[in-house]
């Protein structure tokens, strides 16, 4: 049975279904207000690609009849580093006209990864 645990805990971040961040717990200084593409490059995340499928299964999550849903994504912190899995729990919004999805986000570590 897996467990997870959350070394540095919860974030919660919030972007346009056009891919801009407006929102994030950890990042918002260097991400508000740029999409989520740039923003992997900008911080050497990864690539412009991986930034956009990202943005895509997260848009794509809570685009249909279901607003709301459970998120396992890859993920890393340098370019350099290994990829490893992270879990978001997201919400669709809407202010006005515009579409959001807000997410609280942690990394998915099972008692395997820790052997």
């Amino acid at each position: 049975e897996n467990q997870y645990k959350v070394p540095g805990g919860f974030y919660l971040f919030m972007c346009s279904f056009d891919g801009i961040m407006v929102a994030h717990g950890v990042l918002l200084d260097e991400a508000f207000g740029q999409p989520l593409s740039e923003i992997f490059v900008a911080l050497e995340l990864g690539t412009k690609e991986e930034g956009e499928a990202v943005h895509e299964t997260f848009r794509s999550a809570v685009s249909g009849e279901h607003p709301v849903a459970w998120v396992k994504y890859q993920w890393r912190d340098l370019l350099e580093e290994e990829v490893h899995t992270k879990v978001a729990f997201l919400v669709k919004a809407q202010f006005g006209e515009e579409m959001f999805y807000v997410g609280a986000g942690f990394r998915f570590v099972t008692d395997k990864t820790l052997a």
